[in-house]
């Protein structure tokens, strides 16, 4: 209500994790005890007399995208409306409750947030304007049209160079690591740090990670992957992760060709070595869900050749 008495307030609960930064930083050079580089944020113990080298750091002008919901006050009203500036649809779910409200005292409010968008959603009103009335909302967003259908006869490419031959560490059904179903059908491939990667399906860069330069097996890493998302024209998106400190070469926004050459591979993340995590998603009603696929021009030990293959755990893929 107006004159101080309208409670509101709103909780993000964010289901599908973004983690980019954009301003630059100073990150040390220094060879471990077995000889390889490594980097930190920190300067590194020296013996006397030495200096860690300094590595130098991208600086970038481009931010991550936002979503947020706002209220614009009228007399009577509130409206509810969401900014997105994503470059792909966001379906956005709001749960309003209050009390004296035009609609009741709970509403399950749900969009489709066109892409890089103001919209309004929701016009929130007192059911009589002559009572004390409040409301509060809680929302949440995922990205992705929920009616994308994956085109299941579509062959991706093998995501790195022509030629390039690398063993399938992690595939449907097993399950080491991909144990729900953002992950189910997704594939880990071993390959060494810097392996070039390429696109497995043209699209629209949507999201990326590029700054972080840790990994291992602890928990705390499970943020720390760089990656790059690509929406599909069908509505699907690919994810390519444990990419390598600041080796990506699109930003959101940028249309990409089926074999462009987008990034190195690394070992960023939650990750037991280096490699390449590669699968599709869709958003299935607010459940980020993988999609089998298959690959196009590909050998396996077998001696196959050509036609679809979907990749198996233990299997060498090259790229023809």
């Amino acid at each position: 209500m107006r004159d101080g008495q309208m409670a509101r307030w709103a909780l993000l609960l964010v289901i599908y994790a973004f983690s980019a930064t954009s301003a630059a930083q100073s990150l040390y050079r220094y060879q471990n005890q077995d000889g390889e580089w490594a980097f930190t944020d920190r300067p590194p113990e020296t013996k006397a007399g030495e200096k860690p080298m300094l590595a130098e750091s991208l600086s970038t002008s481009w931010r991550p995208p936002v979503f947020e919901i706002y209220e614009e006050q009228t007399p009577t009203s509130v409206w509810l409306t969401a900014r997105s500036t994503f470059v792909c649809p966001v379906q956005v779910q709001i749960q309003l409750t209050g009390e004296n409200l035009a609609t009741g005292k709970e509403l399950i409010i749900n969009r489709v947030i066109e892409a890089d968008s103001i919209s309004k959603i929701y016009e929130v009103k007192p059911n009589d304007e002559q009572q004390k009335w409040s409301y509060e909302y809680k929302f949440q967003y995922v990205l992705g049209d929920p009616e994308a259908q994956h085109q299941t006869a579509h062959r991706y490419q093998v995501p790195y160079a022509v030629g390039g031959r690398y063993r399938v560490s992690q595939a449907y059904p097993d399950k080491i690591t991909h144990i729900n179903e953002a992950s189910q059908y997704a594939i880990d491939i071993g390959m060494p740090v810097g392996t070039a990667i390429h696109a497995a399906r043209g699209g629209k860069v949507i999201n990326i990670a590029y700054d972080s330069f840790t990994g291992g097996t602890d928990q705390k890493n499970l943020p720390k992957a760089n990656y790059i998302r690509i929406l599909h024209d069908d509505g699907t998106m690919a994810i390519y992760a444990h990419l390598d400190w600041q080796s990506i070469r699109v930003r959101p926004g940028d249309i990409v060709k089926r074999g462009q050459y987008i990034a190195s591979s690394g070992n960023t993340g939650f990750s037991s070595g280096p490699h390449l995590h590669f699968g599709v998603e869709r958003n299935a009603h607010f459940k980020i869900r993988s999609v089998n696929v298959q690959f196009e021009g590909l050998d396996d030990l077998d001696g196959d050749n050509g036609g679809a293959i979907t990749a198996k755990t233990g299997q060498f893929l090259r790229s023809n």
